[in-house]
C-alpha cells in the first residue's frame, strides 16, 4: 500500500460518516514536485478533515510505518498538538496503518470497532 492509497481510504471511511476533507496534491514545476503553499503552509499535515455536525476538525499527517516527518512537518506537528490540547474541537494526528482500528473509532465515533486497511 502506498501513502495515497492509505490516505484515500481513510478519506473514504470519513466521507461515509459525513466529513468533508481537504488534501493537497504536489506538482511537478522546473525545480521538482511542490507542493504549492502560501505563507507558513510548507510541512502543513495532508488531511483536513470537518465535520461540521460535530464541530470537530482533524489536521492528520498520513505516513506509512518507515515514513519520517520533514522538519518543516514537525514544526506544524508541535504547533498544532499544541492546539489541540487547549482546545477540544481541533485535533492532530499523525496516522500510520497500524493506527487503523483508531483511526476508524474517531472518523465513525465509535460505530466501526475494528477498520482495516
Amino acid at each position: 500500500m502506498t501513502e495515497d492509497e492509505f490516505e484515500r481510504a481513510i478519506v473514504d471511511l470519513a466521507t461515509l460518516f459525513g466529513w468533508f476533507a481537504v488534501g493537497h496534491r504536489p506538482a511537478r514545476t522546473n525545480q521538482g514536485w511542490r507542493t504549492p503553499f502560501k505563507y507558513d503552509g510548507k510541512g502543513w499535515p495532508d488531511l483536513t478533515l470537518l465535520h461540521p455536525e460535530r464541530g470537530l476538525v482533524v489536521l492528520a499527517e498520513v505516513k506509512l510505518v518507515a515514513g519520517r516527518l520533514s522538519p518543516d512537518q514537525k514544526r506544524w506537528a508541535e504547533r498544532l498538538s499544541q492546539l489541540s490540547s487547549n482546545a477540544a474541537s481541533v485535533e492532530y494526528a499523525l496516522w500510520r496503518p497500524e493506527a487503523a482500528g483508531e483511526i476508524g473509532r474517531l472518523l465513525s465515533f465509535g460505530r466501526v470497532a475494528d477498520w482495516r486497511v
